[in-house]
């Protein structure tokens, strides 16, 4: 599938807002989202109220201006952490589901399947014919997901650290 469609450099910023952990093992985490492949830019608001993809809730709408978006959420939200990324993505359409091919830096390409029933993406999945084995969505930081898969984090923030500023001082 990969190379069907032009790839295009997405730049993401997150702003978390609320991260609790709660009894039982129960994770709750929410965070915003402003992504721009240099046509389209959204602004995402994701919260995880359980452990489990089927747990989260997301609500997405397009805006115009990256910048803006980001600028804005910074002066709502001072004294929330920060993530900027870069990324290669890839969307398809098979089947009524959506197919996401990522690229994150210094990560493997990676697969995620966005259809109407776990059943149908597993489906879909045989379908493809993929390699690897299929893992569950996890609700991590940015930092975790990379420790889980064994990148060193820091060497990567410090690689971003300065570029949303100087993105934000162009504008």
């Amino acid at each position: 599938m990969r190379g069907l469609y032009p790839t295009a450099k997405a730049c993401g910023f997150y702003a978390a807002y609320d991260k609790k952990f709660s009894g039982n093992n129960a994770y709750r985490t929410a965070w915003i989202r402003v992504r721009t492949d240099g046509s389209v830019t959204t602004l995402t608001l994701k919260k995880q109220v359980g452990t489990g993809i089927t747990k989260r809730l997301e609500y997405e709408i397009i805006i115009d201006d990256f910048i803006k978006a980001v600028k804005m959420l910074m002066e709502l939200l001072p004294n929330s952490e920060y993530n900027y990324m870069e990324a290669i993505r890839e969307r398809h359409i098979m089947d009524g589901a959506e197919i996401t091919l990522d690229k994150w830096t210094l990560l493997k390409w990676g697969m995620e399947i966005e259809a109407k029933s776990a059943k149908k993406a597993k489906g879909i999945y045989k379908k493809l014919d993929a390699e690897g084995v299929p893992s569950p969505s996890v609700a991590v930081s940015d930092r975790e997901y990379y420790r889980l898969k064994g990148v060193d984090y820091e060497a990567l923030e410090s690689r971003f650290r300065k570029k949303p500023e100087r993105i934000l001082a162009r504008a």
